[in-house]
């Protein structure tokens, strides 16, 4: 599953990407801040961290799944690992109840990251803005005379 998503993602996008480093897109930005710096323009940055970012992902996210992939059987497992998922909190002596897990993806799963990059890679990018993704988070500057 892994190639075939892949071959969608953005160019942008570095975080759980084989071969590509978050380090790497952060040189890319200063790169980018320093040339524009050398042109005499002012470079605005807008820096946006996703915290939570597994946590906040909808189950709605086989839909984007099966567009990429076509292959419903594996939408359907992928579903069956996600669906039906308890857990509860303990602390010392004392448990909470079990409560069920509507949305997010499992912490520290092999198939999280993959997942995760499917759901946030459409979008919008404006125009005249470079993005600088890295996992969860992403930066997007602008440059002004």
């Amino acid at each position: 599953m892994r190639n075939v998503i892949e071959e969608i993602l953005t160019v942008d996008q570095a975080g759980f990407c084989p071969g590509k480093l978050c380090s790497g897109k952060l040189l890319n930005l200063t790169q980018h801040i320093e040339n524009a710096y050398q042109r005499k323009l002012i470079t605005g940055v807008t820096f946006v961290d996703l915290t939570a970012a597994y946590d906040t992902i909808q189950h709605r996210l086989m839909i984007k799944v099966y567009d990429v992939t076509r292959d419903a059987s594996l939408c359907r497992t992928i579903q069956s690992l996600l669906e039906n998922r308890r857990s509860h909190m303990v602390l010392g002596n004392n448990k909470s109840r079990w409560f069920r897990q509507n949305n997010e993806l499992p912490q520290g799963s092999v198939l999280a990251p993959s997942l995760f990059n499917m759901h946030s890679n459409d979008q919008p990018k404006p125009v005249g803005c470079e993005w600088f993704i890295y996992a969860d988070d992403f930066a997007s500057p602008f440059n002004a005379p």
